[in-house]
């Protein structure tokens, strides 16, 4: 039987756990603020989240994609075509399994950064159709602002993770 840890032990564990909690939050933010640094400085946001190797989506209110990555398209049935000629919206999908998307995604809009685990299909909620089958590989999502250059915010992000 493995002998228990002694108290004093387990609560050094815990801070040097909880350290690296505010590591991870701080790499985030500085990430997030460069995310948004590049995309109000590139001419064509596209050409920033297609770096990335995870599905990313720029959207607007209503959860209305304005742009996809490749990655996204090659992992569910858009086109880009789609994304500019009809207002598709990854909230038309939710369901009680990734019911949190919904606030987290409103929250966008009001200067909220949000992380969520756990989440079941998320690629279908991308899809056209409810039908088309999707890997079941990415379980996070990473939701935050996009703001102009003057503050105002008009647009959101969301990243898909393993």
């Amino acid at each position: 039987m493995e002998q228990e840890k002694p108290r004093d032990q387990l609560f050094a564990e815990l801070a040097a756990l909880q350290r690296d909690v505010e590591k991870n939050l701080e790499v985030q933010e500085q990430f997030i603020r460069c995310f948004q640094f590049l995309v109000q400085t590139e001419e064509e946001p596209l050409s920033v989240i297609n770096h990335f190797p995870c599905p990313v989506a720029l959207f607007k209110e209503e959860g209305v994609l304005l742009r996809v990555n490749r990655v996204l398209i090659e992992n569910t049935n858009l086109k880009e075509s789609d994304i500019s000629e009809r207002n598709i919206s990854f909230l038309d999908r939710i369901t009680n399994d990734n019911f949190t998307m919904l606030g987290a995604a409103e929250g966008v809009f009001y200067g909220q950064t949000v992380y969520l685990s756990r989440l079941p299909e998320l690629l279908k909620l991308f899809c056209k159709g409810w039908y088309y089958p999707t890997r079941d590989d990415y379980h996070k999502a990473l939701f935050f602002p996009l703001p102009d250059g003057e503050g105002d915010i008009r647009h959101g992000a969301v990243m898909l993770l393993k």
